[in-house]
């Protein structure tokens, strides 16, 4: 049984609206219409504004009612993974700040990296890993952390999409990928808007996940 997961960053913000840019109207239209023949049998929103406006062109176009998603929140993952940045003189996604992702590099072979940082890392990445696990568990899929397999318990669907953020994105991405994050930080571009990452999940408990798709941008680019 294979699954294949999407998730898709919202496009081009407003964060004062909580919405979209004119551009990022037209860029979750364009990805709309690059997904619509690809039949979803759940569609998941952040319950953020701007991933919901967001996926609306595509649940709009295939009539499919979203299931809202409250672990794919911006909020979840800022409060599990920002520090605050002396070089920008604000809190922020360590990823953010030169200093700290020199760190992670120095750390990306490590498996206890967040023992350098404060002690909330460990737990908000755990609790989000947790979040994650609970949520496979409802649609039939069981995750082993320890060995990296997936195994369905049930019916499972075939495909998956998730709409909502870059911060939490990389931490979803990284969660279900079962790689370090300070490694995945380092190696692996910050998502685009509108960018397709997309994971065809096997569920037989011995193959690992593979990445079909990372940060695809290529329906966004138009004559």
């Amino acid at each position: 049984m294979t699954v294949n997961l999407y998730f898709i960053r919202h496009g081009d913000p407003d964060y004062e609206h909580d919405s979209l840019t004119e551009l990022g109207h037209r860029q979750a239209e364009l990805t709309s219409l690059a997904l619509k023949d690809i039949p979803f049998d759940l569609v998941f929103f952040s319950p953020i504004g701007r991933a919901q406006v967001t996926g609306r062109y595509l649940t709009d176009m295939i009539h499919k009612e979203p299931i809202v998603l409250p672990f794919v929140s911006e909020a979840v993952a800022w409060h599990a993974v920002t520090m605050y940045s002396e070089e920008l003189k604000r809190d922020t996604w360590i990823y953010q700040d030169t200093s700290y992702l020199q760190k992670l590099k120095e750390l990306q072979n490590d498996d206890n990296w967040y023992d350098q940082f404060p002690p909330k890392f460990k737990e908000g990445i755990e609790t989000i890993n947790n979040q994650i696990d609970e949520w496979l568990l409802t649609i039939n899929i069981k995750h082993d952390r320890k060995n990296k397999t997936y195994t369905a318990i049930g019916d499972v669907p075939k495909n998956i999409i998730i709409f909502a953020h870059e911060g939490a994105g990389t931490r979803f991405i990284c969660s279900i990928l079962d790689m370090n994050y300070a490694y995945f930080l380092t190696n692996y571009p910050r998502l685009d808007c509108c960018s397709i990452n997309q994971f065809e999940i096997n569920c037989d408990g011995k193959t690992p996940i593979k990445i079909i798709k990372y940060n695809d941008s290529k329906h966004l680019k138009t004559e």
